[in-house]
């Protein structure tokens, strides 16, 4: 592994680690208790930074579960309800839009996104495509998911 691979791998990681440092777990308790909600374990994904910027919403009394991941690049949002349940591993990927009701419940592993990879050139590969989106995703109010 060469110098430049070594960089690359360390920037990574510590994106992906910066939730779990102690001044950000600290600040993504007080936004969560801010709004009236609680997360037993750091959330992973940009949740401090969507939190501060609006991008995400969080109602008063939903609770996240260790290793949820919420992402919400740019402009994209995520809107969750009051008294809503993200269970263990659950992933909120947002491209444009994604709300959740009031009195959701999720289980674990559950995946709601509003977007797919593109796979239109066979001679490229997927990750490399980018996204495509058919607009906002919506879970109205008191449904489960599991």
């Amino acid at each position: 592994m060469d110098l430049a691979q070594v960089r690359l791998y360390l920037q990574k990681w510590r994106w992906h680690e910066r939730n779990s440092l102690p001044w950000n777990r600290l600040a993504i308790h007080r936004e969560m208790a801010l709004r009236g909600a609680f997360a037993r374990r750091p959330i992973q994904g940009n949740v401090l930074e969507a939190l501060r910027e609006g991008r995400l919403e969080v109602g008063e009394g939903t609770l996240f579960e260790p290793h949820v991941w919420i992402t919400a690049p740019g402009d994209a949002r995520v809107r969750i309800g009051q008294g809503c349940f993200l269970n263990i591993g659950v992933m909120v990927a947002a491209h444009e839009l994604v709300e959740i009701g009031d009195h959701c419940m999720f289980a674990n592993g559950c995946f709601v996104t509003d977007a797919s990879h593109r796979f239109d050139d066979p001679d490229k590969p997927v990750p490399w495509q980018g996204f495509t989106t058919k607009g906002p995703t919506t879970i109205h109010d008191n449904v489960w998911c599991g």
